[in-house]
């Protein structure tokens, strides 16, 4: 199972700080949620449809790692699912570099 972003659900929206997203969260290619940032700093929140059960959060946790993780962590996979449906180029996304 994978997760993405559907590159034209894209939305940018301009802020006093910057520049608010959102976009739709897939899983295995259906609608699981939205990804949304607010644009002021913060961090992007994922916003799960209705008839979404914890065994998504659950998959998006295993997804982002194996054990534990904090929401920076999920923030950081989250950008990158976002710099992949937006075609951005880097280098190979591992999160255990991130980890102190």
């Amino acid at each position: 199972m994978s997760f993405s972003v559907k590159p034209n659900s894209i939305k940018y929206f301009d802020t006093s700080r910057g520049v608010a997203f959102s976009a739709d969260l897939l899983l295995d290619g259906v609608k699981v949620g939205t990804i949304e940032h607010m644009g002021q700093g913060g961090v992007a929140e994922v916003c799960l449809i209705d008839n979404a059960d914890d065994t998504v959060r659950k998959q998006l946790n295993r997804a982002v790692l194996e054990d534990e993780n904090s929401s920076a962590q999920i923030e950081y996979y989250l950008e990158h699912l976002m710099d992949v449906a937006e075609g951005v180029q880097g280098e190979r996304f591992d999160l255990s570099d991130m980890m102190v």
